[in-house]
Protein backbone atom coordinates (compact mmCIF):
# COMPACT_ATOMS: atom_id res chain seq x y z
CA UNK A 1 0.00 0.00 0.00
CA UNK A 2 3.23 2.50 1.02
CA UNK A 3 4.49 1.92 -2.74
CA UNK A 4 1.54 3.81 -4.04
CA UNK A 5 1.59 7.00 -2.41
CA UNK A 6 3.38 9.70 -3.76
CA UNK A 7 6.04 10.74 -0.95
CA UNK A 8 7.28 6.78 -0.51
CA UNK A 9 11.00 6.58 -0.33
CA UNK A 10 12.87 4.88 -2.42
CA UNK A 11 16.49 6.12 -0.96
CA UNK A 12 15.71 4.87 2.12
CA UNK A 13 14.97 1.48 0.59
CA UNK A 14 17.96 1.52 -1.18
CA UNK A 15 19.51 1.46 1.76
CA UNK A 16 17.58 -0.88 3.69
CA UNK A 17 17.90 -3.53 0.52
CA UNK A 18 21.75 -3.55 -0.06
CA UNK A 19 21.22 -1.67 -3.27
CA UNK A 20 19.02 -3.40 -5.05
CA UNK A 21 16.16 -1.28 -4.42
CA UNK A 22 14.35 -2.11 -8.56
CA UNK A 23 14.61 -5.70 -7.77
CA UNK A 24 11.91 -5.13 -4.39
CA UNK A 25 10.03 -2.67 -6.30
CA UNK A 26 9.78 -4.74 -9.64
CA UNK A 27 8.73 -7.63 -7.58
CA UNK A 28 6.18 -5.79 -5.52
CA UNK A 29 4.52 -3.97 -8.12
CA UNK A 30 4.68 -6.75 -11.44
CA UNK A 31 4.33 -9.51 -8.77
CA UNK A 32 1.67 -8.35 -6.76
CA UNK A 33 -0.21 -9.75 -4.90
CA UNK A 34 1.84 -13.12 -5.06
CA UNK A 35 4.51 -11.49 -4.05
CA UNK A 36 3.19 -10.02 -0.71
CA UNK A 37 1.83 -13.58 -0.52
CA UNK A 38 5.44 -15.14 -0.46
CA UNK A 39 6.66 -12.51 1.63
CA UNK A 40 3.26 -12.89 4.29
CA UNK A 41 4.49 -16.77 4.75
CA UNK A 42 8.23 -15.83 4.89
CA UNK A 43 7.23 -14.14 7.70
CA UNK A 44 5.37 -16.89 9.21
CA UNK A 45 2.11 -15.61 8.46
CA UNK A 46 -1.18 -17.51 7.12
CA UNK A 47 -3.62 -16.84 4.91
CA UNK A 48 -5.96 -16.18 7.47
CA UNK A 49 -3.64 -13.56 9.41
CA UNK A 50 -2.33 -16.58 11.95
CA UNK A 51 1.42 -16.64 13.14
CA UNK A 52 2.97 -19.79 13.58
CA UNK A 53 2.69 -18.77 17.45
CA UNK A 54 -1.05 -18.57 17.53
CA UNK A 55 -1.04 -14.68 17.70
CA UNK A 56 -3.63 -13.43 14.80
CA UNK A 57 -1.82 -10.85 12.36
CA UNK A 58 -4.23 -8.20 10.48
CA UNK A 59 -3.02 -8.42 7.20
CA UNK A 60 -2.83 -4.68 5.45
CA UNK A 61 -5.01 -4.32 2.15
CA UNK A 62 -2.42 -3.65 -0.14
CA UNK A 63 -3.01 -2.04 -3.46
CA UNK A 64 -2.19 -3.27 -7.26
CA UNK A 65 -3.55 -2.69 -10.76
CA UNK A 66 -3.39 -6.23 -11.84
CA UNK A 67 -2.59 -9.88 -11.30
CA UNK A 68 0.33 -9.94 -14.21
CA UNK A 69 1.64 -12.74 -13.23
CA UNK A 70 -1.48 -14.88 -13.59
CA UNK A 71 -2.79 -12.66 -16.73
CA UNK A 72 0.11 -13.75 -18.77
CA UNK A 73 1.55 -17.27 -17.05
CA UNK A 74 4.96 -15.49 -16.34
CA UNK A 75 6.48 -17.56 -13.68
CA UNK A 76 8.00 -15.84 -10.02
CA UNK A 77 11.37 -16.81 -10.85
CA UNK A 78 11.45 -15.72 -14.35
CA UNK A 79 10.02 -12.15 -12.85
CA UNK A 80 12.82 -12.54 -10.70
CA UNK A 81 15.63 -13.09 -12.38
CA UNK A 82 14.54 -10.67 -15.38
CA UNK A 83 14.34 -7.86 -12.67
CA UNK A 84 18.12 -8.96 -11.32
CA UNK A 85 19.70 -8.78 -15.07
CA UNK A 86 17.88 -5.41 -15.46
CA UNK A 87 19.37 -4.20 -12.06
CA UNK A 88 22.78 -5.73 -12.94
CA UNK A 89 23.26 -3.89 -16.20
CA UNK A 90 23.06 -0.43 -14.33
CA UNK A 91 25.90 1.14 -13.23
CA UNK A 92 26.45 1.26 -9.58
CA UNK A 93 28.84 4.03 -10.59
CA UNK A 94 26.80 6.56 -11.70
CA UNK A 95 25.80 9.39 -8.77
CA UNK A 96 22.41 9.43 -10.66
CA UNK A 97 21.06 7.24 -14.09
CA UNK A 98 21.80 3.91 -11.36
CA UNK A 99 19.10 0.89 -10.07
CA UNK A 100 18.02 3.26 -7.72
CA UNK A 101 16.70 6.34 -10.18
CA UNK A 102 14.89 2.94 -12.09
CA UNK A 103 13.43 1.93 -8.62
CA UNK A 104 11.81 5.69 -8.24
CA UNK A 105 10.71 6.49 -11.75
CA UNK A 106 8.57 2.76 -11.79
CA UNK A 107 7.76 3.53 -8.07
CA UNK A 108 6.54 6.97 -9.62
CA UNK A 109 5.08 5.69 -12.59
CA UNK A 110 3.22 3.05 -10.27
CA UNK A 111 1.68 6.20 -7.97
CA UNK A 112 0.45 8.50 -10.78
CA UNK A 113 -1.20 5.31 -11.71
CA UNK A 114 -3.06 4.17 -8.97
CA UNK A 115 -3.88 7.75 -8.83
CA UNK A 116 -6.32 7.86 -11.62
CA UNK A 117 -3.78 6.94 -14.43
CA UNK A 118 -4.76 3.71 -14.76
CA UNK A 119 -8.00 4.60 -16.41
CA UNK A 120 -6.02 5.66 -19.51
CA UNK A 121 -5.15 2.00 -19.93
CA UNK A 122 -7.47 -0.25 -22.19
CA UNK A 123 -6.45 -3.43 -21.14
CA UNK A 124 -3.59 -5.02 -18.60
CA UNK A 125 -1.86 -5.57 -21.43
CA UNK A 126 -0.96 -1.63 -21.74
CA UNK A 127 -0.11 -1.42 -18.08
CA UNK A 128 2.30 -4.05 -17.75
CA UNK A 129 4.45 -3.11 -21.13
CA UNK A 130 4.50 0.95 -19.54
CA UNK A 131 5.90 -0.53 -16.27
CA UNK A 132 8.45 -3.17 -17.79
CA UNK A 133 9.20 0.03 -20.04
CA UNK A 134 10.03 2.47 -16.47
CA UNK A 135 11.95 -0.93 -15.40
CA UNK A 136 14.55 -0.64 -18.43
CA UNK A 137 14.26 2.64 -19.75
CA UNK A 138 17.82 3.77 -18.80
CA UNK A 139 19.55 0.16 -18.39
CA UNK A 140 23.09 1.03 -19.06
CA UNK A 141 23.85 4.48 -19.24
CA UNK A 142 27.19 5.49 -19.09
CA UNK A 143 26.67 8.44 -17.21
CA UNK A 144 27.48 10.51 -20.13
CA UNK A 145 23.84 12.31 -21.65
CA UNK A 146 23.60 12.56 -25.64
CA UNK A 147 25.01 15.72 -25.76
CA UNK A 148 28.55 14.10 -24.35
CA UNK A 149 28.48 11.04 -27.12
CA UNK A 150 27.60 13.17 -30.01
CA UNK A 151 30.57 15.33 -29.04
CA UNK A 152 32.93 12.49 -28.43
CA UNK A 153 31.95 10.91 -31.48
CA UNK A 154 31.79 7.93 -29.26
CA UNK A 155 30.54 4.39 -30.76
CA UNK A 156 26.88 4.59 -29.85
CA UNK A 157 26.71 8.41 -31.51
CA UNK A 158 28.34 6.14 -34.81
CA UNK A 159 25.64 3.18 -34.41
CA UNK A 160 22.03 5.17 -33.51
CA UNK A 161 23.57 8.16 -36.18
CA UNK A 162 23.12 10.90 -33.09
CA UNK A 163 19.51 10.70 -32.97
CA UNK A 164 18.23 9.89 -29.06
CA UNK A 165 21.74 7.98 -28.82
CA UNK A 166 20.97 6.72 -24.89
CA UNK A 167 17.54 6.04 -25.80
CA UNK A 168 18.10 3.81 -28.64
CA UNK A 169 20.24 1.83 -26.64
CA UNK A 170 17.67 1.49 -23.97
CA UNK A 171 15.28 -0.15 -25.70
CA UNK A 172 17.80 -2.36 -28.08
CA UNK A 173 19.36 -3.80 -24.66
CA UNK A 174 15.85 -4.32 -23.00
CA UNK A 175 14.66 -5.96 -26.26
CA UNK A 176 17.75 -8.04 -26.31
CA UNK A 177 17.19 -8.99 -23.15
CA UNK A 178 13.21 -9.96 -23.05
CA UNK A 179 13.98 -12.77 -25.64
CA UNK A 180 16.81 -14.69 -23.81
CA UNK A 181 16.18 -17.31 -22.71
CA UNK A 182 18.56 -19.74 -19.60
CA UNK A 183 20.91 -21.07 -22.12
CA UNK A 184 21.47 -18.68 -24.70
CA UNK A 185 24.46 -15.75 -24.73
CA UNK A 186 23.60 -12.32 -23.38
CA UNK A 187 26.04 -11.08 -26.70
CA UNK A 188 29.00 -10.58 -24.25
CA UNK A 189 29.83 -13.86 -23.92
CA UNK A 190 28.38 -15.21 -20.70
CA UNK A 191 25.74 -17.98 -20.90
CA UNK A 192 22.24 -15.49 -19.29
CA UNK A 193 20.89 -19.53 -17.41
CA UNK A 194 24.69 -20.01 -16.15
CA UNK A 195 23.59 -17.31 -13.06
CA UNK A 196 20.04 -15.82 -13.71
CA UNK A 197 18.55 -18.19 -15.65
CA UNK A 198 15.51 -17.76 -18.14
CA UNK A 199 14.85 -14.11 -18.54
CA UNK A 200 11.66 -14.49 -21.35
CA UNK A 201 8.87 -13.38 -19.11
CA UNK A 202 6.82 -12.92 -22.50
CA UNK A 203 7.49 -16.64 -23.14
CA UNK A 204 4.06 -17.63 -22.74
CA UNK A 205 2.01 -14.61 -24.47
CA UNK A 206 0.35 -14.91 -27.85
CA UNK A 207 1.98 -13.45 -30.48
CA UNK A 208 0.25 -10.85 -30.81
CA UNK A 209 0.48 -9.41 -27.83
CA UNK A 210 4.23 -10.29 -27.87
CA UNK A 211 3.89 -7.13 -30.83
CA UNK A 212 1.84 -4.76 -29.10
CA UNK A 213 3.63 -4.53 -25.59
CA UNK A 214 7.49 -4.72 -28.01
CA UNK A 215 5.87 -1.57 -29.65
CA UNK A 216 4.84 0.07 -26.59
CA UNK A 217 8.06 -1.21 -24.63
CA UNK A 218 10.21 0.49 -27.26
CA UNK A 219 8.31 3.94 -28.06
CA UNK A 220 8.26 4.29 -24.16
CA UNK A 221 11.91 4.39 -23.99
CA UNK A 222 12.25 6.50 -27.07
CA UNK A 223 9.62 8.94 -25.96
CA UNK A 224 12.27 9.46 -22.66
CA UNK A 225 14.38 11.58 -24.77
CA UNK A 226 14.23 15.34 -23.09
CA UNK A 227 14.93 16.72 -26.55
CA UNK A 228 11.32 15.89 -27.21
CA UNK A 229 9.62 16.87 -24.13
CA UNK A 230 8.20 20.30 -25.46
CA UNK A 231 6.97 18.11 -28.93
CA UNK A 232 4.90 15.83 -26.26
CA UNK A 233 3.42 18.59 -24.05
CA UNK A 234 2.28 20.39 -26.75
CA UNK A 235 0.82 16.86 -28.92
CA UNK A 236 -0.79 15.99 -25.40
CA UNK A 237 -2.07 19.79 -24.71
CA UNK A 238 -3.77 19.54 -28.02
CA UNK A 239 -5.47 16.35 -27.18
CA UNK A 240 -6.49 17.24 -23.76
CA UNK A 241 -8.62 20.35 -25.16
CA UNK A 242 -10.07 18.29 -27.58
CA UNK A 243 -11.21 16.03 -25.05
CA UNK A 244 -12.11 17.55 -22.10
CA UNK A 245 -14.50 20.62 -21.46
CA UNK A 246 -13.00 23.46 -19.20
CA UNK A 247 -13.73 22.56 -15.36
CA UNK A 248 -15.23 18.78 -16.22
CA UNK A 249 -13.50 14.98 -16.52
CA UNK A 250 -14.83 12.17 -19.22
CA UNK A 251 -13.15 9.65 -15.80
CA UNK A 252 -15.27 12.13 -13.24
CA UNK A 253 -19.01 10.49 -15.02
CA UNK A 254 -20.55 7.74 -13.62
CA UNK A 255 -21.81 6.43 -17.16
CA UNK A 256 -20.49 3.20 -18.75
CA UNK A 257 -17.35 2.35 -20.85
CA UNK A 258 -18.69 3.84 -23.67
CA UNK A 259 -18.23 7.74 -22.48
CA UNK A 260 -14.05 6.57 -21.48
CA UNK A 261 -13.53 4.43 -24.91
CA UNK A 262 -14.80 7.58 -26.93
CA UNK A 263 -12.65 10.07 -24.91
CA UNK A 264 -9.61 7.56 -24.61
CA UNK A 265 -9.86 7.58 -28.50
CA UNK A 266 -8.20 10.80 -28.98
CA UNK A 267 -4.87 9.48 -27.00
CA UNK A 268 -3.94 6.56 -29.52
CA UNK A 269 -1.83 7.59 -32.72
CA UNK A 270 -0.61 5.25 -35.15
CA UNK A 271 3.16 4.65 -34.86
CA UNK A 272 4.89 2.38 -37.02
CA UNK A 273 1.75 0.17 -37.79
CA UNK A 274 0.56 0.10 -34.29
CA UNK A 275 -1.66 2.23 -32.47
CA UNK A 276 0.30 3.62 -29.21
CA UNK A 277 -1.27 4.95 -25.98
CA UNK A 278 0.49 8.28 -25.88
CA UNK A 279 -0.91 8.86 -22.58
CA UNK A 280 0.94 6.05 -21.17
CA UNK A 281 4.19 7.59 -22.76
CA UNK A 282 3.08 10.72 -21.08
CA UNK A 283 3.18 9.60 -17.61
CA UNK A 284 6.17 7.33 -17.89
CA UNK A 285 8.18 10.40 -18.50
CA UNK A 286 6.71 12.95 -16.20
CA UNK A 287 7.56 10.12 -13.45
CA UNK A 288 11.24 10.24 -15.11
CA UNK A 289 11.61 14.08 -14.43
CA UNK A 290 9.63 13.83 -10.97
CA UNK A 291 12.08 14.71 -8.39
CA UNK A 292 11.54 17.97 -8.28
CA UNK A 293 8.22 17.13 -7.33
CA UNK A 294 8.90 14.69 -4.37
CA UNK A 295 8.57 15.37 -0.97
CA UNK A 296 11.55 16.73 1.29
CA UNK A 297 14.49 15.96 1.90
CA UNK A 298 14.05 13.64 -1.01
CA UNK A 299 13.60 16.40 -3.86
CA UNK A 300 17.41 18.08 -2.40
CA UNK A 301 19.12 14.67 -2.39
CA UNK A 302 17.67 13.95 -6.06
CA UNK A 303 19.09 17.52 -7.07
CA UNK A 304 22.77 16.63 -5.38
CA UNK A 305 23.07 13.18 -7.49
CA UNK A 306 21.83 14.91 -10.71
CA UNK A 307 24.17 17.49 -10.18
CA UNK A 308 26.99 15.69 -9.25
CA UNK A 309 27.08 13.69 -12.72
CA UNK A 310 26.54 16.77 -14.88
CA UNK A 311 29.38 18.20 -13.28
CA UNK A 312 31.24 15.19 -13.87
CA UNK A 313 30.95 14.96 -17.69
CA UNK A 314 31.71 18.81 -17.57
CA UNK A 315 34.91 17.78 -16.00
CA UNK A 316 35.83 14.94 -18.36
CA UNK A 317 34.74 17.50 -21.44
CA UNK A 318 37.22 19.67 -20.08
CA UNK A 319 39.71 17.55 -20.39
CA UNK A 320 38.99 16.33 -23.52
CA UNK A 321 38.77 19.84 -24.76
CA UNK A 322 34.86 19.51 -25.51
CA UNK A 323 34.65 23.18 -25.67
CA UNK A 324 31.81 24.44 -24.70
CA UNK A 325 30.68 22.21 -21.76
CA UNK A 326 27.73 20.87 -22.16
CA UNK A 327 24.82 22.58 -20.35
CA UNK A 328 24.45 21.96 -16.60
CA UNK A 329 27.54 20.37 -16.32
CA UNK A 330 30.09 23.36 -16.01
CA UNK A 331 30.42 23.19 -12.13
CA UNK A 332 32.09 26.77 -11.81
CA UNK A 333 28.95 28.18 -13.59
CA UNK A 334 25.97 26.35 -12.88
CA UNK A 335 23.96 27.96 -9.77
CA UNK A 336 22.13 25.44 -7.74
CA UNK A 337 19.28 27.51 -6.85
CA UNK A 338 18.82 28.70 -10.33
CA UNK A 339 19.05 25.49 -12.14
CA UNK A 340 16.46 24.07 -9.61
CA UNK A 341 14.13 27.30 -10.30
CA UNK A 342 14.32 27.15 -14.15
CA UNK A 343 13.73 23.22 -14.33
CA UNK A 344 10.88 23.83 -12.34
CA UNK A 345 9.41 26.57 -13.41
CA UNK A 346 9.95 25.56 -17.70
CA UNK A 347 9.66 21.80 -17.16
CA UNK A 348 8.32 20.24 -14.35
CA UNK A 349 5.03 22.46 -13.55
CA UNK A 350 3.97 22.83 -16.74
CA UNK A 351 4.15 19.10 -17.04
CA UNK A 352 2.31 18.53 -13.92
CA UNK A 353 -0.30 21.24 -14.40
CA UNK A 354 -1.45 19.08 -17.70
CA UNK A 355 -1.82 16.22 -16.03
CA UNK A 356 -3.80 17.56 -13.73
CA UNK A 357 -6.28 17.45 -16.49
CA UNK A 358 -6.13 14.46 -16.64
CA UNK A 359 -5.64 12.71 -13.26
CA UNK A 360 -7.59 15.35 -11.02
CA UNK A 361 -6.18 13.73 -7.84
CA UNK A 362 -3.05 15.28 -9.12
CA UNK A 363 -4.13 19.15 -7.82
CA UNK A 364 -4.65 17.70 -4.56
CA UNK A 365 -1.46 15.08 -3.80
CA UNK A 366 1.17 16.57 -5.76
CA UNK A 367 1.16 19.96 -6.85
CA UNK A 368 1.15 21.45 -3.05
CA UNK A 369 4.48 20.07 -2.71
CA UNK A 370 5.96 20.95 -6.31
CA UNK A 371 4.97 24.89 -4.91
CA UNK A 372 6.50 24.38 -1.27
CA UNK A 373 9.45 22.86 -3.43
CA UNK A 374 9.38 26.21 -5.67
CA UNK A 375 9.75 28.31 -3.02
CA UNK A 376 12.40 26.24 -0.86
CA UNK A 377 14.19 27.07 -3.83
CA UNK A 378 13.53 30.78 -4.60
CA UNK A 379 14.26 31.42 -0.34
CA UNK A 380 17.39 30.00 -0.44
CA UNK A 381 17.97 32.10 -3.63
CA UNK A 382 16.54 35.28 -1.33
CA UNK A 383 19.54 33.95 0.96
CA UNK A 384 22.38 34.14 -1.51
CA UNK A 385 21.33 37.78 -2.43
CA UNK A 386 20.81 38.72 0.97
CA UNK A 387 17.23 39.43 0.59
CA UNK A 388 14.14 39.09 3.49
CA UNK A 389 12.87 35.48 3.09
CA UNK A 390 8.79 34.95 3.69
CA UNK A 391 7.84 33.38 6.86
CA UNK A 392 6.93 29.72 6.98
CA UNK A 393 3.13 30.63 8.79
CA UNK A 394 2.50 32.87 5.93
CA UNK A 395 3.89 30.35 2.92
CA UNK A 396 1.33 28.28 4.82
CA UNK A 397 -1.58 30.20 4.99
CA UNK A 398 -0.82 30.87 1.28
CA UNK A 399 -0.47 27.14 -0.27
CA UNK A 400 -3.81 26.55 -1.15
CA UNK A 401 -4.46 29.63 -3.36
CA UNK A 402 -1.18 29.88 -4.72
CA UNK A 403 -1.99 25.78 -6.08
CA UNK A 404 -4.73 27.04 -7.54
CA UNK A 405 -3.51 30.26 -9.15
CA UNK A 406 -0.55 27.90 -10.63
CA UNK A 407 -3.30 25.85 -12.29
CA UNK A 408 -5.19 28.25 -13.45
CA UNK A 409 -1.91 30.35 -15.14
CA UNK A 410 -0.94 27.05 -16.65
CA UNK A 411 -3.84 25.66 -17.77
CA UNK A 412 -4.94 24.70 -21.46
CA UNK A 413 -6.28 28.01 -22.77
CA UNK A 414 -9.00 27.82 -25.70
CA UNK A 415 -9.76 24.78 -27.56
CA UNK A 416 -7.28 23.99 -30.32
CA UNK A 417 -8.23 21.80 -33.26
CA UNK A 418 -6.01 18.67 -33.65
CA UNK A 419 -5.69 17.23 -37.09
CA UNK A 420 -2.88 14.99 -37.72
CA UNK A 421 -0.78 17.91 -39.33
CA UNK A 422 -1.43 19.64 -35.69
CA UNK A 423 -0.38 16.06 -33.79
CA UNK A 424 3.23 15.56 -35.79
CA UNK A 425 6.37 16.62 -34.63
CA UNK A 426 7.47 19.86 -35.89
CA UNK A 427 4.05 21.61 -35.90
CA UNK A 428 3.69 20.70 -32.54
CA UNK A 429 6.82 22.56 -31.73
CA UNK A 430 5.48 25.51 -33.69
CA UNK A 431 2.26 24.93 -31.32
CA UNK A 432 4.32 24.90 -28.26
CA UNK A 433 5.81 28.36 -29.07
CA UNK A 434 2.65 29.48 -29.78
CA UNK A 435 1.70 28.53 -26.37
CA UNK A 436 3.81 29.56 -24.66
CA UNK A 437 3.99 33.10 -26.13
CA UNK A 438 3.70 35.90 -24.27
CA UNK A 439 0.25 37.53 -24.62
CA UNK A 440 0.17 40.70 -26.58
CA UNK A 441 -0.23 43.80 -24.79
CA UNK A 442 -3.37 46.32 -25.06
CA UNK A 443 -2.76 49.13 -27.43
CA UNK A 444 -2.62 52.73 -26.00
CA UNK A 445 -6.24 53.54 -27.18
CA UNK A 446 -7.53 50.28 -25.10
CA UNK A 447 -6.00 51.03 -21.31
CA UNK A 448 -7.90 52.79 -19.39
CA UNK A 449 -5.89 56.16 -18.36
CA UNK A 450 -6.74 57.98 -15.18
CA UNK A 451 -7.24 62.11 -15.22
CA UNK A 452 -4.30 64.16 -14.48
CA UNK A 453 -5.80 65.86 -11.10
CA UNK A 454 -7.13 61.83 -10.07
CA UNK A 455 -3.40 60.74 -10.21
CA UNK A 456 -2.14 63.77 -8.53
CA UNK A 457 -4.36 63.25 -5.36
CA UNK A 458 -3.69 60.02 -5.20
CA UNK A 459 -0.15 60.56 -5.52
CA UNK A 460 -0.42 62.76 -2.52
CA UNK A 461 -2.14 59.99 -0.78
CA UNK A 462 -0.06 57.31 -1.04
CA UNK A 463 2.95 58.45 -0.15
CA UNK A 464 3.57 56.08 2.65
CA UNK A 465 2.63 53.04 0.32
CA UNK A 466 4.53 49.86 -0.13
CA UNK A 467 7.58 49.36 -2.76
CA UNK A 468 4.92 47.82 -4.74
CA UNK A 469 2.39 50.47 -5.18
CA UNK A 470 5.27 52.91 -5.54
CA UNK A 471 6.75 50.70 -8.86
CA UNK A 472 2.78 50.98 -10.35
CA UNK A 473 2.65 54.72 -9.75
CA UNK A 474 6.39 54.97 -11.72
CA UNK A 475 5.11 52.88 -14.39
CA UNK A 476 2.00 54.80 -14.35
CA UNK A 477 3.92 58.11 -14.29
CA UNK A 478 6.14 56.63 -17.41
CA UNK A 479 3.31 55.04 -19.55
CA UNK A 480 1.47 58.72 -18.94
CA UNK A 481 4.92 60.62 -20.10
CA UNK A 482 4.70 58.45 -23.32
CA UNK A 483 1.59 59.71 -23.34
CA UNK A 484 1.84 63.10 -23.31
CA UNK A 485 5.19 62.49 -25.76
CA UNK A 486 2.57 61.34 -28.42
CA UNK A 487 -0.35 63.88 -27.68
CA UNK A 488 2.39 66.86 -28.12
CA UNK A 489 4.04 65.07 -31.46
CA UNK A 490 0.22 64.81 -32.66
CA UNK A 491 -0.17 68.27 -31.83
CA UNK A 492 2.94 69.36 -33.70
CA UNK A 493 1.84 67.48 -36.86
CA UNK A 494 -1.87 69.11 -36.87
CA UNK A 495 0.17 72.31 -36.39
CA UNK A 496 2.23 72.23 -39.23
CA UNK A 497 -0.82 70.90 -41.50
CA UNK A 498 -2.82 74.25 -40.59
CA UNK A 499 0.40 76.14 -41.58
CA UNK A 500 0.60 74.59 -44.86
CA UNK A 501 -2.63 74.95 -45.33
CA UNK A 502 -2.96 78.32 -44.75
CA UNK A 503 0.14 79.13 -46.80
CA UNK A 504 -1.14 77.16 -49.32
CA UNK A 505 -4.43 79.31 -49.21
CA UNK A 506 -2.78 82.69 -48.85
CA UNK A 507 -0.49 82.25 -52.03
CA UNK A 508 -3.68 80.97 -53.82
CA UNK A 509 -5.04 84.64 -52.61
CA UNK A 510 -2.49 86.53 -53.67
CA UNK A 511 -2.13 84.97 -57.52
CA UNK A 512 -5.93 85.61 -57.61
CA UNK A 513 -5.06 89.18 -56.70
CA UNK A 514 -2.47 89.47 -59.13
CA UNK A 515 -4.32 87.77 -62.04
CA UNK A 516 -7.31 90.44 -61.37
CA UNK A 517 -4.87 93.47 -61.29
CA UNK A 518 -2.84 92.03 -64.52
CA UNK A 519 -6.46 91.45 -65.70
CA UNK A 520 -7.49 95.46 -65.32
CA UNK A 521 -4.49 96.64 -67.08
CA UNK A 522 -5.38 94.48 -70.39
CA UNK A 523 -8.53 95.96 -70.52
CA UNK A 524 -7.01 99.58 -70.15
CA UNK A 525 -4.74 98.33 -72.80
CA UNK A 526 -7.36 96.90 -75.25
CA UNK A 527 -9.37 100.56 -74.67
CA UNK A 528 -6.90 102.95 -76.46
CA UNK A 529 -7.72 103.60 -79.66
CA UNK A 530 -5.18 102.65 -82.27
CA UNK A 531 -2.34 103.04 -79.95
CA UNK A 532 -1.35 99.81 -79.47
CA UNK A 533 1.03 98.97 -82.43
CA UNK A 534 2.34 102.68 -81.70
CA UNK A 535 3.14 101.84 -78.17
CA UNK A 536 4.52 98.09 -78.89
CA UNK A 537 7.21 100.25 -81.66
CA UNK A 538 7.87 102.46 -78.69
CA UNK A 539 8.49 99.87 -76.15
CA UNK A 540 10.99 98.12 -78.78
CA UNK A 541 12.74 101.40 -79.32
CA UNK A 542 12.80 102.14 -75.75
CA UNK A 543 14.30 98.49 -75.25
CA UNK A 544 17.04 98.99 -77.98
CA UNK A 545 17.92 102.76 -76.00
CA UNK A 546 18.68 100.83 -72.98
CA UNK A 547 20.45 98.35 -74.30
CA UNK A 548 22.47 101.21 -75.71
CA UNK A 549 22.19 103.55 -72.50
CA UNK A 550 23.15 100.73 -70.51
CA UNK A 551 26.49 100.26 -72.67
CA UNK A 552 27.16 104.20 -72.76
CA UNK A 553 26.18 104.43 -68.50
CA UNK A 554 29.53 102.02 -68.16
CA UNK A 555 31.91 104.68 -70.37
CA UNK A 556 29.57 107.51 -68.50
CA UNK A 557 30.55 105.77 -65.22
CA UNK A 558 34.38 105.48 -66.44
CA UNK A 559 34.18 109.52 -67.18
CA UNK A 560 32.37 110.72 -63.55
CA UNK A 561 28.60 110.24 -64.72
CA UNK A 562 27.48 107.25 -62.72
CA UNK A 563 24.50 108.79 -61.10
CA UNK A 564 23.42 109.77 -64.32
CA UNK A 565 23.78 106.09 -65.42
CA UNK A 566 21.71 104.99 -62.19
CA UNK A 567 18.79 107.06 -63.10
CA UNK A 568 18.68 105.82 -66.72
CA UNK A 569 19.09 102.39 -65.67
CA UNK A 570 16.21 102.32 -63.23
CA UNK A 571 14.15 104.00 -66.01
CA UNK A 572 14.63 100.98 -68.31
CA UNK A 573 14.13 98.76 -66.33
CA UNK A 574 10.23 100.05 -65.84
CA UNK A 575 10.03 100.35 -68.77
CA UNK A 576 10.94 96.44 -69.83
CA UNK A 577 8.67 95.33 -66.63
CA UNK A 578 5.77 97.05 -68.41
CA UNK A 579 6.53 95.93 -72.15
CA UNK A 580 6.33 92.46 -70.43
CA UNK A 581 3.60 92.56 -68.59
CA UNK A 582 1.67 93.84 -71.73
CA UNK A 583 2.02 90.51 -73.46
CA UNK A 584 -0.45 87.27 -73.10
CA UNK A 585 1.15 84.32 -72.21
CA UNK A 586 -1.10 80.69 -74.01
CA UNK A 587 -1.04 78.04 -71.61
CA UNK A 588 -1.09 74.81 -73.11
CA UNK A 589 -4.63 74.32 -71.98
CA UNK A 590 -5.34 77.58 -74.42
CA UNK A 591 -6.13 79.57 -71.09
CA UNK A 592 -4.48 83.21 -71.31
CA UNK A 593 -2.25 84.58 -68.58
CA UNK A 594 0.08 86.92 -67.79
CA UNK A 595 3.02 86.65 -66.43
Amino acid sequence: ERLSRWDYDVLDLAVACGDVPLLFVGWAILGAPHAQNAMARSLGVGPDGELHDGRQHKLQHRQYLCDFITEFHIPLPTLCNFLRAIESDHLPANPYHNSTHAADALQTLFSLLCLGGSSYASSPLELFGILCAAVCHDMGHPGRNNSFQVRSKSDLSVIYNDVSVLENMHAARATRLLSLAGDEDDGGGNSAGSETGDLDILARMQPTQKDAFRSLFRRAILNTDMTLHFAQVAQMKARVSSGIGRGSHPLDDDDDDLVDGRYLEKFYQTMDGRSINMALLFFLHAADVSNPAKAGPLFTEWCERSLRELFEQGDEERRRYLLPLSPMCDRDNINKNDSQIGYIKFIVRPTFVLLSDMIPNVVTEILPVLERNLRYWENRKKVELGLPVDEEEEEAEEQETDVEEVVEAEKVGPNIVVDDATLSGDESLLMEEHVLKKPKEKSRTEETRKPKGDYDRNNNNNNNNDINNTGSSKSYERKRSKDNTSKSHDKKRSTNANTHANTKSSVERKSSKEYDSKKVERKKSKEGTGSKPLERKKSRDETAMTGSSSGGGVKASRRGSGKQMKKDTIKSKEEMMANILSKPTFDRDGSVYFS
